[in-house]
C-alpha cells in the first residue's frame, strides 16, 4: 500500500469485514489508525493488499498477518467499496495468500459467518471449514463469588506438557494440524481440581476487550462454577467486555454460559487454506468435505493417563 492509497483506506475503513474475532474484539477496528501504522513497523510480519478495479480505482483492501511464534498466517479483515466489487474478492484472496507464503506461512486461516455472501468466494479460493464456534459475551455486571480454594492460576513452565496432552485429547486431529499445540509463549490460566490439571484457557488481552478460549476436560464436575471462578481470577478488567469462544467440539459448555447470563453470537466457521504440495489433494479434500458436513469429534479422552506417563 502506498501513501496515495491511505485516503481510500481511511474513507472506507467503516466498511470492514472482520476475519478474525480475537483481533476484532480485543483491538477494535482492525483497520483503525493504530493498526494501520503498525503495518509499517519492520518487526511486524503483516501485509496490506489493495486490488484495483478495471478503471484503476481501489476496489478491495485486505490484510494478512503472522502472529509472533506461529507458522500460520491469518486474514484479519477485508474492505469492499460496494457489493459489486465484492465479486473481485477471490483475486484479493489470491494475492494475500501468495504474500503469506512469501512470509513463510504453512497455511492461512479466516473466520466468517457461513451465511455471509463472501463465504462462497473463500470456498472458490481453496478455503475449507475445519471447525465451528460461537462467541459468548459475559455480563458486564458479573457477580463476584467467595472462594475457599483457588482453582485457577497462571500457567507456568511445569504446565506445558499437561497443556499439550490436554489439547491433544480434546481437540480433533484436523484442528490440531491447523492450529498446533500450546507453546512456550501461550498466555493463560490452568484449572486445578483435586490436585490435577483439568483445564486451561488461552487468554488474549486488548484495549477493547478480553478474548478467552477454554479447554475443559469432560470429567470436570460443575463447569458453571468453573466459569464463575475464572471470571474472578481474570486480571483487572477495567470495564472491558469478556468474550469466551466455544468450539463445536466443546458445545456442552454453552449451556452453563447461557445459565450465567452470557449472550451468544451467530455461529461462525473457521476456515483454512493450506500451502505447499498438494500431491494428496483428492484424499485431503474428501476429509475436509466430510468435516464440513459434520461437527468434528475429539480424540478419545486419555488426558490424565497420558500426562502421567509423560511425566514419569
Amino acid at each position: 500500500m502506498t501513501w496515495i492509497d491511505l485516503g481510500t483506506f481511511y474513507r472506507t475503513r467503516q466498511n470492514i469485514i472482520p476475519l478474525n474475532n480475537a483481533v476484532a474484539l480485543t483491538r477494535g477496528n482492525p483497520a483503525g489508525t493504530v493498526a494501520l501504522f503498525s503495518h509499517f513497523s519492520p518487526a511486524q510480519r503483516s501485509f496490506i493488499g489493495l486490488l484495483e478495479n478495471e478503471a484503476g480505482f481501489p476496489a478491495l483492501i485486505g490484510q494478512v498477518e503472522i502472529p509472533h511464534g506461529s507458522p500460520s498466517a491469518r486474514l484479519t479483515y477485508y474492505i469492499s467499496q460496494n457489493e459489486k466489487e465484492s465479486e473481485l474478492l477471490p483475486y484479493l484472496l489470491e494475492g494475500l495468500i501468495k504474500q503469506a507464503g512469501l512470509m513463510g506461512a504453512t497455511n492461512v486461516t479466516a473466520e466468517l459467518n457461513e451465511n455471509h455472501p463472501a463465504f462462497e468466494s473463500f470456498r472458490r479460493s481453496g478455503f475449507s471449514v475445519y471447525a465451528r464456534q460461537r462467541i459468548w459475551r459475559m455480563p458486564s455486571n458479573f457477580p463476584k463469588i467467595s472462594q475457599q480454594v483457588e482453582n485457577w492460576r497462571d500457567i507456568n513452565e511445569m504446565d506445558r506438557i499437561y497443556m499439550q496432552s490436554l489439547v491433544q485429547n480434546l481437540v480433533p486431529p484436523m484442528v490440531q494440524r491447523v492450529e498446533g499445540l500450546p507453546h512456550a509463549e501461550t498466555l493463560g490460566l490452568v484449572y486445578l481440581e483435586r490436585g490435577e490439571r483439568y483445564g486451561l484457557v488461552d487468554c488474549q488481552y486488548g484495549l477493547k476487550g478480553i478474548f478467552l478460549q477454554p479447554f475443559i476436560h469432560p470429567e470436570v464436575g460443575d463447569t458453571r462454577v468453573v466459569f464463575q471462578q475464572l471470571m474472578n481470577e481474570l486480571p483487572s478488567i477495567f470495564d472491558r467486555p469478556v468474550y469466551i469462544a466455544i468450539r463445536s467440539y466443546q458445545a456442552w459448555l454453552e449451556r452453563d454460559l447461557e445459565a450465567l447470563g452470557a449472550e451468544a453470537s451467530e455461529p461462525t466457521v473457521l476456515m483454512v487454506k493450506h500451502m505447499g504440495l498438494q500431491s494428496r489433494a483428492a484424499l485431503k479434500e474428501a476429509s475436509w468435505a466430510a468435516l464440513e458436513k459434520n461437527n468434528p469429534q475429539p480424540s478419545p479422552t486419555h488426558y490424565l493417563t497420558s500426562a502421567r506417563k509423560k511425566v514419569d
